[in-house]
């Protein structure tokens, strides 16, 4: 790497970037779906790593092919103090919903085992035939960050998904 300053006087150095190893960062899983249009669907939202003090993220879809239902089958780790209050539902009809985990009650380290379900997602099917949405995670309404009990941040990484209209 080479920085300059406004008079061109360089400082280079070099960066190890074989010490970023994404196997323990905290991951969302999103599946893929074929649904008919005009259907309701609830897809899983699994976890990997998910080792956390806090966590807020948004997730997005195409509004113009899945309209947002619901959200079910909380995991058990979280619905004790998981619910209405959690989430940012406002701008749902843009295909965007912000999520806050932290346990307000007792706060403490969550922990939900690799490949269990953090919670479901509900959709109707609105697009025609051969429209997809993706699904996946963005940062806004709810801004991605992921902390330890220390405050540390943790990386995230995201399995997209897909829902596709067909009969």
């Amino acid at each position: 790497v080479v920085i300059e300053d406004g008079k061109s006087c360089p400082a280079t150095f070099q960066i190890d970037m074989n010490v970023c190893n994404a196997t323990d960062n905290v991951q969302l899983n999103f599946p893929d779906a074929i649904i008919p249009p005009g259907t309701q669907v609830c897809v899983p939202v699994t976890v990997e790593n998910f080792t956390i003090f806090s966590a807020s993220f948004s997730i997005e879809w195409d509004e113009l092919v899945l309209q947002f239902d619901s959200l079910q089958n909380v995991s058990s780790v979280i619905s004790p103090f998981f619910g209405p209050a959690n989430l940012n539902t406002l701008q749902t009809s843009l295909g965007l919903l912000g999520v806050q985990i932290f346990d307000n009650i007792t706060p403490a380290t969550i922990t939900i085992p690799n490949d269990s379900v953090l919670f479901e997602m509900c959709f109707t099917g609105i697009g025609q035939l051969g429209d997809c949405s993706g699904l996946g995670v963005t940062n806004s309404p709810a801004g991605v960050a992921i902390e330890d009990e220390m405050g540390l941040n943790l990386a995230l990484s995201v399995d997209t998904g897909r829902i596709c209209m067909a009969l």
